[in-house]
């Protein structure tokens, strides 16, 4: 890689030459002018890194130049090199937009040092303006996106309601009467309208997310029945793979004791949570929700808010697990884990990141861990013997 292009602009034939041998000795580009106007014009014409010009030239002062090519190449750095510095001088220049001074006579190790930091600066200016642009026509796109899920979402929602009530009162006037083809039939298209029901609302959520418009309303709940809610909706899917449910209450906490939280939100994460470890575990599997008081914060992080210390809920499953460079990836928008067990498994990629921003507005942290899972009896009779990697996903919430 080439390094920087340099102007030097001095009315001194021999500063010209002694700056060019050196400058050239360290591999820059050079370029000389002898005045100003002359020196102007060259640092139009050429594509340079840096102007090192004199202050006091006949034709054209230092001053001028630099307020010029500031004007027409903001990125490139100017040097002012004088062997008169006054304090006027020092002033118009800065405010002119002047990197440094250097003084004449030369200390060419002073000089040179001067040159590369300026040349540094350049390069930092530059990549922060261009991260700026990035970052500004992401933010664009961003906003773009979010306004194009919700409207999709929106746009979908009315026709899939449409579908659904058309096929609750064809289920009501066919009831009894249809082939087992035709049952298997609409079976489907049951299945399907209430998984495209289901994708509809992550998107509306997920653009809740996005647009700052997701709310959390907090009150006095027990967790009990939010977590035997749960259960009771997800038997029917766990059940068509004989997986069993169970939920435990522990580590000092009873069924009825209550934290401040929105039961719908918390609802919400547990659904998502326990239909995940219904997708990745096989038949026969086992899936456990486990309440629990902790005295003391998990994985040594700060003590959260709340007197009472904190609440930590798992679901753990007994399915294909999550590979260790996967775990962190899990909570991102719109990231499916890409693995030959899960290909027929199919989602959008949001449920867990908005698992993950509601628990973190509860004041609450989220995470999974993976790894071999011991299995016991009850499964060893469904055919399943040694250990399965198993999934377990954590949360924890304030009391």
């Amino acid at each position: 890689m080439s390094k920087a292009t340099i102007l030097v602009i001095d009315d001194e034939k021999g500063i010209r030459d002694m700056l060019g041998y050196t400058l050239q000795q360290e591999g820059y580009g050079f370029i000389s002018a002898e005045n100003g106007r002359e020196g102007l014009k060259k640092a139009l014409e050429n594509d340079i890194d840096l102007v090192i010009t004199d202050i006091k030239m006949p034709d054209m002062e230092g001053t001028e130049v630099l307020e010029q090519v500031k004007r027409a190449k903001p990125d490139v750095e100017v040097i002012m090199a004088t062997g008169y510095v006054t304090i006027e001088t020092s002033i118009e220049s800065l405010r002119k937009g002047a990197y440094d001074y250097i003084s004449k006579p030369f200390n060419i190790d002073e000089m040179l040092m001067t040159v590369g930091k300026a040349l540094e600066y350049s390069r930092l200016k530059k990549t922060v303006i261009k991260d700026g642009e990035i970052l500004g026509r992401l933010r664009e796109l961003d906003t773009i996106k979010t306004e194009f899920l919700s409207n999709v979402s929106h746009e979908l929602r009315t026709p899939l309601m449409s579908i659904k009530n058309s096929l609750d009162l064809l289920a009501d006037e066919f009831n009894g009467k249809l082939s087992e083809s035709g049952k298997t039939l609409f079976g489907v298209c049951v299945r399907n309208s209430v998984r495209m029901g289901n994708l509809v609302s992550e998107l509306m959520e997920f653009s809740k997310m996005e647009s700052g418009s997701f709310e959390i309303k907090k009150k006095k709940i027990a967790l009990k029945p939010v977590v035997d809610e749960v259960l009771a909706e997800m038997i029917p899917v766990a059940g068509a793979k004989k997986i069993s449910l169970l939920s435990e209450f522990e580590g000092g906490i009873s069924p009825g004791e209550e934290i401040n939280a929105d039961p719908d939100r918390i609802k919400q994460v547990l659904i998502n949570l326990t239909a995940n470890a219904v997708k990745f575990t096989p038949e026969g599997g086992k899936i456990t929700v486990d309440v629990k008081r902790l005295s003391s914060p998990s994985r040594g992080e700060a003590p959260l808010a709340g007197e009472g210390g904190l609440i930590e809920i798992s679901v753990t499953d007994t399915g294909i697990g999550i590979s260790p460079e996967n775990l962190e990836k899990v909570f991102q928008k719109f990231y499916q884990v890409k693995a030959a067990q899960s290909e027929s498994i199919k989602g959008i990629g949001l449920g867990l990141a908005i698992a993950k921003n509601i628990v973190e507005a509860h004041g609450g942290r989220i995470w999974v861990e993976s790894g071999p899972l011991p299995i016991g009896p009850d499964l060893s009779s469904n055919g399943l013997s040694g250990s399965l990697p198993g999934t377990k996903f954590i949360f924890t919430l304030p009391i």
